[in-house]
């Protein structure tokens, strides 16, 4: 039940995140293997490590309910829209769902 919520969620994160989102941002999916207040390392399916910088204006759901950075944990599997930026790759939006 978790996962169609979520992933009705994110179509719709996809329906209306895409049009303002512009010609530089990334789609990105993984899991977080590692995880602090203000950057995430993912590991995409390929097996590629990336790091995500987290700013504070970061939009960050955890199961399709508001979160915040200090709750994303090794282990989830996320959604990142992200942006190239001055200190690296920086997400826009961060969608987790958690195992079960």
């Amino acid at each position: 039940m978790r996962r169609r919520i979520f992933l009705a969620g994110f179509a719709m994160f996809c329906l209306v995140g895409a049009s303002g989102a512009g010609a530089d941002s990334d789609l990105f999916e993984g899991k977080i293997a590692a995880a602090g207040a203000k950057a995430i390392t993912v590991v995409a399916k390929n097996g590629d490590n990336v790091e995500f910088m987290i700013p504070a204006d970061c939009k960050i759901t955890i199961d399709g309910q508001a979160s915040t950075a200090d709750k994303l944990a090794v282990g989830l599997s996320v959604r990142i829209q992200s942006a190239k930026g001055a200190d690296g790759v920086v997400a826009k939006r961060i969608d987790a769902l958690s195992a079960g």
